[in-house]
């Protein structure tokens, strides 16, 4: 079964909450627990799962949702600077799942 574009902003959101990185797609801490970025929660990094237009939708409403917030800057770019928080990240989920359910209502 396909995950929908929600179903993949909430898992990568869900991912930001339990452990946000910058610097990289994913790091794991030592104790096992995974750490994302904005963009590698959404890349799910790893082989087995579909990177399908799926993926790249919640990638565009990710992208969407970050030219409202800081306009001027790449996702990855805006994720690593010192300024930017985990909070910040789970923000811009927030404002690209709003984004993703008022596309779906208009459908």
């Amino acid at each position: 079964m396909r995950s929908t574009v929600l179903e993949v902003l909430r898992r990568g959101r869900a991912r930001i909450a339990a452990g946000w990185c910058q610097g990289a797609f994913r790091r794991v801490a030592p104790d096992g627990r995974e750490h994302f970025c904005a963009e590698g929660a959404l890349r799910e990094y790893h082989v087995g799962v579909e990177h399908s237009q799926t993926n790249l939708k919640s990638e565009v409403y990710l992208n969407a949702a970050l030219r409202t917030i800081a306009p001027r800057f790449a996702c990855m770019v805006w994720n690593d600077r010192a300024t930017t928080t985990q909070a910040d990240v789970l923000t811009l989920y927030d404002r690209a799942i709003e984004l993703a359910e008022a596309a779906e209502r208009l459908q």
